[in-house]
């Protein structure tokens, strides 16, 4: 009798490039999939990955090997996740998100989910880390994550402006001298934002000590509106304050200053009723 889980087991190795990631993958220890990778090995007689330091590099019968089977057992799971999951809501669905985007755009999406959600809140890096160790099912990344076996899904752009305390007096043409001598609010210590504002608008970097780090957007806002200094800011998180002239716009870039949002999710979960359930969100 064919052992499915042995084939099932290869597959995840395949995609997730190392039996470590593999085993979390499909729920198993890591001397387990070792063990059930050389049965299957040892019962079609041939060598399906050449072991590197780093990574399973796949033998040619091993390509073959996926290339035949692959389709067949993620229609599989397709099935049986829609037999599994009739009461939906009894599914658990850990997303990883950055705060500010939940609070603004994703939370009123939430009523469309068909599912339990578990959301946990982070930077880009620390929710990586979580999602790297299987901790979250899938993230909200504000830039492209490296890790070998993921999607990502290009959800929403962002664009940004330099905003100013409503009582400040801004020039017409802000200079970059002029905006170098005022008092700046970072989301972090290395400047990400204002350089990339700095660096598109005036071809410079920015030498500024600033006076304040936060590294959430909603926090920035209230300390511009409270007249701390300047930030640079995304639209959707500025736009109700400048549309109510709680803070004033100091420049909109004619070049615009854009990034990109991902949802990542892992190429193993391709087929995941909840991915595409949480990918539909996005698309209605």
């Amino acid at each position: 009798m064919i052992n499915l889980e042995l084939y099932r087991t290869f597959i995840a190795i395949y995609r997730e490039g190392t039996i470590s990631k593999a085993a979390i993958a499909v729920d198993i220890t890591q001397p387990a999939a070792s063990q059930q990778l050389a049965s299957l090995e040892k019962s079609l007689k041939v060598k399906l990955f050449e072991r590197t330091p780093r990574r399973m590099v796949p033998s040619d019968a091993g390509h073959e090997l996926y290339t035949k089977i692959s389709d067949s057992f993620d229609w599989i799971d397709h099935v049986s996740q829609a037999f599994t999951l009739e009461d939906k809501k009894q599914t658990l669905f850990t997303i990883g998100v950055p705060l500010e985007y939940y609070h603004d755009k994703l939370i009123d999406k939430l009523q469309k989910f068909p599912f339990r959600l578990s959301i946990v809140f982070g930077t880009t890096a620390e929710l990586a880390r979580k999602f790297e160790k299987a901790k979250i099912d899938a993230m909200i990344a504000t830039h492209k994550i490296t890790m070998h076996g993921t999607i990502h899904v290009d959800i929403f752009t962002e664009s940004f402006y330099v905003v100013a305390p409503k009582e400040m007096q801004v020039p017409k043409t802000p200079s970059k001298h002029w905006l170098m001598k005022q008092n700046w609010i970072s989301y972090d210590a290395k400047l990400s934002i204002i350089r990339k504002y700095f660096l598109n608008t005036f071809q410079v970097k920015p030498s500024i000590a600033p006076i304040l780090i936060s590294p959430n957007l909603h926090t920035i806002l209230k300390s511009v509106e409270a007249g701390v200094g300047l930030s640079v800011l995304p639209d959707y998180i500025c736009e109700n304050a400048l549309k109510e002239e709680r803070i004033a716009l100091v420049d909109k870039p004619q070049k615009p200053i854009t990034n990109r949002l991902y949802f990542v999710y892992k190429k193993v979960h391709s087929e995941s009723l909840l991915v595409k359930s949480f990918l539909n969100t996005f698309q209605s």
